[in-house]
């Protein structure tokens, strides 16, 4: 959804709006964007090749407008939100970022040597170390054999670095094959290919599913020294084996596969098993921070996304009132049978006591910052009001708070803005 700049010609799938004179364009786009699922909702209908918006039904939908000057004021209000909301969003992936790359280039040091060069190692393939298997292939007639139920893991279970079990389907085997294929705890999972980004990446198996067998596209490779740790395998596959997998694939247009002779030839330079584990825990020790610090950026994009849904709600409620700098702040109600249309207040805290109870609080804020959960626990409101008001105070004409990390405390806290 979008406001044209220039004369534009439309197909039969797009619809078109012409706003009425006393419409602000922008400000009726961020309404339709907000009332995204219900138009859809209301509206869908099916199509020969794709499904369309029934026009008609459309036109009929209601839409909250007061004077034009206020849609304005409305329009430029979330935008300035939303600018500011997208600015700490791309800081915080930036933060994701350097904190992956961090991560990525210890694991590269612990992998290859470099964390401890006095420690000796010697040069293998994967096929020296290990037997690798193929999977079962699906679709076998069995005619009247005697079959038996088994889980099966697939492409898609086997993540680089990590397993998705949320579906893990089942398939009927013979009980040989039940055998053959069952994995067993410290089987490293690797995938034969798909796209290029699914070549060679795979996770260690710690029997989370008993009984469990893989299919024909997900090869095994079980170490011959079960003392060896097999993650330091599994991520030696996963980052330092990802050029060979490349230029050793099978390639077409839109898949690359990698071949079990191939896999077998997979060069790794091989610490023996107790300074592969001393590898692994300088990996760790020196990464544990991160996972602490990647989940409250994660957590901070997510309360920024709510914040901007919540302006947005009460942009469209008829609530949100914003305060130009040195200017009245326009007044944006709705009449009274629309309020009961729109919205309900019953226990609802009013957000303006939050607000006020929050400015009192300024004056004892502890230089430490307080926890969104500390705050709650200290003033008596309910979670959408106290979060609306901290909000008011985050990212309104003349902010109180601001939020940041905490290295003491591995949390995200609000500290009173220096005035």
């Amino acid at each position: 959804m979008a406001v044209t700049a220039v004369p534009v010609v439309v197909n039969q799938d797009i619809r078109a709006l012409t706003p009425a004179s006393d419409v602000d364009p922008f400000f009726l786009q961020q309404q339709l964007t907000y009332l995204e699922h219900e138009i859809l909702r209301r509206t869908a209908k099916p199509g020969t090749t794709v499904e369309s918006i029934e026009l008609a039904a459309l036109l009929q939908l209601e839409v909250f407008l007061p004077p034009v000057s206020e849609q304005r004021a409305i329009s430029r209000w979330l935008a300035a939100i939303a600018q500011v909301l997208n600015s700490a969003r791309t800081d915080l992936r930036s933060v994701v970022s350097l904190l992956d790359a961090y991560k990525r280039a210890v694991l590269l040091k612990a992998l290859s040597g470099r964390w401890d060069k006095s420690r000796p190692a010697r040069q293998v393939t994967l096929g020296d170390i290990a037997d690798i298997q193929g999977g079962l292939t699906l679709g076998k007639r069995y005619g009247g054999a005697e079959l038996v139920p088994r889980p099966y893991l697939r492409v898609a279970n086997v993540q680089r670095g990590w397993l998705d079990l949320e579906e893990v389907r089942d398939v009927l085997v013979s009980p040989a094959e039940a055998q053959r294929y069952k994995l067993l705890p410290g089987d490293i999972l690797m995938n034969e290919g798909g796209d290029s980004d699914k070549l060679g990446r795979g996770w260690v198996w710690n029997d989370e599913i008993p009984d469990c067998i893989h299919q024909n596209h997900v090869f095994r490779a079980r170490l011959s020294d079960r003392e060896f740790p097999p993650e330091f395998i599994s991520l030696y596959a996963n980052e330092l084996g990802r050029d060979y997998f490349l230029s050793e694939a099978k390639q077409t247009t839109n898949l690359a596969s990698i071949s079990k002779t191939k896999l077998s030839g997979l060069p790794i330079r091989l610490p023996n098993a107790d300074d592969a584990r001393a590898a692994l825990r300088a990996y760790e020790d020196q990464t544990r921070w991160t996972e602490a610090v990647r989940t409250q950026a994660l957590s901070a994009i997510d309360t920024a996304d709510a914040a901007e849904a919540s302006a947005i709600r009460k942009a469209f409620e008829g609530r949100l009132v914003p305060a130009a700098r040195g200017e009245p702040a326009p007044t944006l109600l709705l009449n009274d049978a629309d309020v009961r249309t729109h919205r309900s207040d019953r226990g609802r805290v009013e957000k303006g006591s939050t607000v006020n109870i929050l400015i009192e609080m300024l004056d004892h804020w502890p230089d430490n910052g307080l926890t969104f959960a500390t705050v709650r626990d200290q003033v008596p409101s309910d979670y959408e009001s106290l979060k609306d008001a901290i909000f008011d105070l985050l990212a309104g004409a003349d902010p109180k708070l601001e939020q940041r990390y905490s290295d003491e405390d591995q949390a995200m806290k609000f500290f009173r803005k220096s005035t």
